[in-house]
């Protein structure tokens, strides 16, 4: 009589599995997933505030993780072409770009970053395109808004850039770029006391606004206050400076204070300041043909 072989398969079954147990437990039901794929959303959030603050390198350290993890990642391909504009490589933020400006949650800010990208180039009509596809699905975003402005200043389309600036000053009143700019407008229209106020105001906002600070000398000096729009001035900047004051005063018809200018911003730079000493040679021609015309004048 054959014995049934199956209790003694069983059997033996649960022995292997006993011992499999025993030797190997099975891991925990979490490890069944995707550890570095759960990292990402604390990556994005990680890399998102970084930009937005403008540490560029700890956010571009953190889009090189997320690439690592997720090659495909939108959030990544954006915040890299952000970084890419920020260092000036308009070149690759426009190829970034390119291919995010449908996206239905990165459209808008892909249009800006692109329009952004293309006035840097020098792209000033398809910039313009740009940027107003952007504030049209977005007002909210500034940085179009204060494009947008830039290009009309350049137009000397002035109530229309100030219409802009107003806008982006809307979404951030405290932004001393914004302030900055519509104050450098200001300067450009020879609205030379608001353009003080706009520089005092970018200022006060960011004190290290060096181009605030540059701007506001500018602006002083067209008001004849040169003392004042050298207060402050360290010795690597002076040579620059004396020559910005110079350039001023040429404009002016200020030739004597011009050329005191220029001759001591080429004494203050430790090399051959050749900007300085072009303009000294234009500002004796600049004399030279004044006093002609003043002699044929008499005659």
């Amino acid at each position: 009589m054959r014995r049934d072989p199956r209790p003694l398969a069983t059997a033996l079954l649960l022995a292997l599995l006993a011992g499999c147990a025993s030797t190997a437990p099975l891991p925990p039901a979490t490890a069944t997933g995707d550890p570095d794929r759960e990292m990402l959303p604390d990556l994005v959030r990680k890399a998102e505030a970084a930009l937005t603050d403008g540490r560029h390198a700890e956010a571009g350290h953190h889009y090189k993780r997320i690439v690592a993890i997720d090659p495909a990642s939108i959030a990544a391909r954006f915040g890299m072409a952000e970084i890419r504009l920020a260092a000036g490589d308009a070149s690759r933020a426009q190829e970034l770009f390119e291919g995010l400006v449908d996206h239905p949650d990165y459209g808008p800010r892909a249009l800006q970053g692109r329009g952004l990208a293309r006035l840097m180039l020098g792209q000033h009509r398809a910039a313009e395109d740009d940027l107003r596809k952007a504030v049209g699905r977005d007002p909210s975003l500034w940085r179009a808004w204060n494009g947008l402005a830039q290009i009309q200043d350049g137009e000397r389309a002035w109530t229309a850039s100030r219409g802009s600036y107003e806008k982006a000053l809307t979404v951030v009143p405290d932004s001393p770029v914004v302030h900055n700019n519509l104050g450098f407008s200001f300067m450009m229209q020879g609205r030379i006391e608001e353009a003080t106020r706009a520089f005092l105001t970018a200022l006060r906002r960011q004190p290290d606004l060096k181009a605030a600070q540059a701007n506001l000398r500018l602006a002083l000096a067209w008001e004849g206050r040169y003392v004042d729009a050298l207060a402050g001035v360290g010795m690597a900047q002076l040579p620059e400076v004396l020559n910005n004051l110079g350039y001023v005063a040429m404009v002016k018809g200020d030739l004597p204070v011009a050329e005191a200018y220029f001759t001591r911003a080429i004494e203050a730079s430790p090399s051959y300041y050749r900007i300085a000493a072009e303009n000294l040679i234009r500002l004796k021609a600049m004399r030279d043909a004044k006093t002609a015309h003043t002699a044929v004048w008499k005659e």
